[in-house]
């Protein structure tokens, strides 16, 4: 999406107004000659003229600079279920199409003939081949997914109904994506995978909740299909199938949860598709809670811990990195550090101290001794006075 230049900003803004040329040369002094080669680019405003037009317009000075303040500009996709009073869960607009990881489209040439199912499983694997992430487990996902692709991923609070929500500044060219602090640690790497697919297909992040009627859009769908190929790949399954002899256990589904930490339902579905299961097993299989499945099969201590990990709020990376770095500097307070970690201030600094992080000393430097100069007194004058005053 191409930001709108001066002149047409400018343009736009005399519209809104009414005024011709004339009329806003007149109310802001500047001669209509030159305003005519500001709206055509011929030559660029000045800060003082862009300000009085902006007064006489009534249109901030952000909007015809093109730089207004991020909330402004800022384009917001979030995906949820419906609140249990019926109504919708806020923020739902439609994130427009951006930057793609493909570099194309949200419908490349030669995909809109196979199913969806298809083309979440083929974009997953180019994915995890333009990544070189083979295909093996993902294991810190918002890591992974913060260094391959460079967007900002943060785990949040957020209310019950809501799961994740993707943000985009088209002028800086900044994604922003979220999910939410659970204690339904495989759900939250789902959510997170889902979230992935919008952005890299581009496809508008449509909304739509859980427990609203009709079929679900094909953005979504194509969503939950990338996100499942995305975290069990179906040649790490025929793989697995390869090695298995006899007949397919909750031990063997047990298995793959916790080796590619995704639900029981999304395991199930997995062995499905590749031919290991039928059909009604795995109708059976999706009902299984993980935290049962986990104690019946004992590995419950490792799901408590992914389920401690889960809740706890984690900031962007990138973000994070650079207030450790104004700590360092003496910019940003350890209150400020410890509120973007979400621990206490005494944790916080524990864990810096023991990194060797420390902010700037704050004793001044003319209060050590060691900078100061060397004291150079003269004395002759104080002594000649205090004789002359003796011989008084």
């Amino acid at each position: 999406m191409a930001a709108p230049t001066v002149p047409s900003s400018v343009a736009r803004a005399l519209d809104q107004a009414g005024f011709s040329q004339r009329k806003a040369a007149k109310l802001t002094g500047i001669s209509q000659p030159t305003l005519s080669r500001i709206l055509s680019g011929q030559r660029a405003p000045t800060l003082p003229e862009l300000i009085l037009l902006a007064q006489v317009t009534g249109v901030p000075l952000a909007s015809l600079t093109g730089r207004g303040t991020v909330a402004d500009r800022c384009l917001m996709a979030a995906r949820g279920r419906r609140r249990s009073d019926g109504g919708d869960a806020p923020n739902t607009h439609r994130l427009p199409r951006t930057r793609c990881l493909s570099g194309g489209s949200g419908h490349p040439k030669g995909l809109l003939m196979i199913s969806t199912q298809d083309r979440g499983r083929q974009a997953a694997e180019r994915f995890r081949e333009q990544y070189g992430l083979g295909e093996g487990p993902l294991g810190d996902l918002v890591g992974i997914v913060e260094e391959t692709t460079g967007y900002d991923v943060a785990i949040v609070e957020a209310p019950s109904e809501e799961h994740g929500l993707t943000m985009t500044d088209p002028l800086r060219g900044v994604t922003f994506i979220a999910v939410a602090a659970s204690r339904h640690p495989m759900r939250q790497r789902s959510t997170l995978a889902h979230e992935l697919s919008h952005v890299v297909h581009c496809d508008g992040g449509l909304v739509l909740r859980k427990g609203e009627g009709g079929r679900r859009p094909a953005p979504e769908r194509l969503a939950d299909a990338f996100a499942r190929h995305l975290l069990v790949p179906r040649s790490a399954i025929l793989r697995i199938m390869k090695d298995h002899n006899g007949t397919w256990s909750e031990a063997d589904l047990s298995l793959v949860v916790r080796k590619f930490l995704v639900s029981p339902a999304i395991a199930a579905i997995a062995l499905s598709e590749a031919g290991a299961i039928a059909d009604d097993l795995k109708k059976g299989w999706m009902q299984i809670w993980t935290p049962d499945l986990a104690t019946r099969h004992g590995w419950g201590d490792y799901y408590a811990a992914l389920q401690g990990e889960s809740r706890r709020t984690r900031p962007p990376r990138r973000l994070l990195a650079r207030a450790v770095e104004g700590y360092r500097r003496g910019v940003v307070s350890l209150q400020r550090l410890s509120a973007l970690r979400g621990l206490s201030t005494e944790e916080v600094l524990g864990e810096l101290t023991s990194a060797g992080v420390h902010p700037p000393s704050a004793e001044p430097a003319w209060a050590v001794p060691e900078s100061l100069p060397a004291p150079s007194l003269d004395l002759a004058d104080l002594d000649a006075l205090l004789e002359d005053e003796d011989g008084a």
